[in-house]
């Protein structure tokens, strides 16, 4: 069974919430919780301080007291939070000090982790690729290559990370030096680490380079599909901006879309479970003002 789901939403810079909000950006945990909070209701405009206070587990008026400052959260009760907020192991851990930094009892604790965020908040911040370097995701497999950084792949031998890839040994060279000229990357006497811990893109992303990254992985989708290769990654995300005057164009592709999609397929036996978001992101910040 198909399951299309279309939405109008508000804009926001990113579409999760540990994206949304990086608590590595922040030296308080209070302003970290505000802005977090700030960013449910831009997603959900039903979302309210007592629904923020019902998900961390704490009571309303003690959330209200502890974001004006005038209550603190324990650090004891900082580590039961990192799973209602959402928190990786190192996101949890970063936001433990954040909390003992201010509230603990302890002054060698407080310097400690004072320490702590000082040491790790550039390591951990994400990195934004400045305009200049952009020119990387024209690269093929520059993506492909990053993500064996993140699961810190040997690259001691390209000739194996290109059978893993399916990348020549050329192109992967060639991302490397990209990767290495933009200092997201180090090669010290043959050993390549990563400087950066993850990139983002932000909203400020050329159009047309964006777009033809976009068009190359839905092509390799579609393609994976098509041929029941397992070993593909079968899902991708279509990003783009436009004129305000081509959106109803666009409404009506989608709409064509959709009544044409099942078209020629079975109608029992199924045996696959596919789900297409179609989420259509306003510029408008004011939700008053959505149509």
């Amino acid at each position: 069974h198909f399951k299309t789901t279309i939405m109008s939403l508000p804009r926001r810079c990113h579409t999760v919430m540990n994206d949304d909000v990086s608590v590595f950006s922040y030296n308080d945990y209070v302003p970290f919780l505000e802005d977090l909070l700030s960013s449910k209701r831009k997603s959900d405009l039903t979302y309210s301080q007592i629904s923020f206070a019902k998900d961390l587990g704490i009571s309303p008026p003690r959330l209200s007291q502890i974001l004006k400052g005038k209550e603190g959260i324990s650090v004891k009760r900082a580590k039961e939070l990192a799973p209602s907020l959402d928190l990786s192991e190192r996101e949890s851990e970063y936001f433990y000090h954040l909390v003992a930094s201010k509230t603990s009892r302890s002054p060698k604790q407080r310097e400690l982790s004072l320490r702590y965020i000082e040491e790790n908040q550039r390591k951990y911040l994400p990195t934004y690729l400045s305009m200049n370097k952009l020119d990387l995701i024209d690269l093929k497999g520059w993506d492909v290559i990053w993500n064996l950084f993140e699961i810190k792949a040997d690259f001691s031998d390209l000739n194996k990370i290109s059978f893993i890839t399916k990348l020549s040994v050329e192109e992967i060279e060639a991302v490397l030096a990209k990767m290495q000229d933009i200092e997201l990357i180090e090669n010290n006497d043959g050993v390549i680490n990563r400087l950066s811990t993850r990139i983002k893109f932000g909203n400020a992303l050329p159009s047309k380079s964006i777009r033809e990254y976009h068009k190359r992985k839905l092509k390799d989708s579609i393609l994976a599909l098509d041929t029941q290769d397992q070993t593909t990654r079968k899902n991708e995300t279509l990003t783009f901006t436009m004129k305000k005057s081509d959106f109803n164009k666009l409404s009506l592709k989608i709409e064509n879309f959709i009544d044409n999609f099942l078209n020629d397929t079975e109608e029992e036996g199924h045996d696959e479970i596919s789900t297409i978001t179609i989420a259509m992101h306003s510029r408008l910040e004011d939700a008053k003002n959505l149509h």
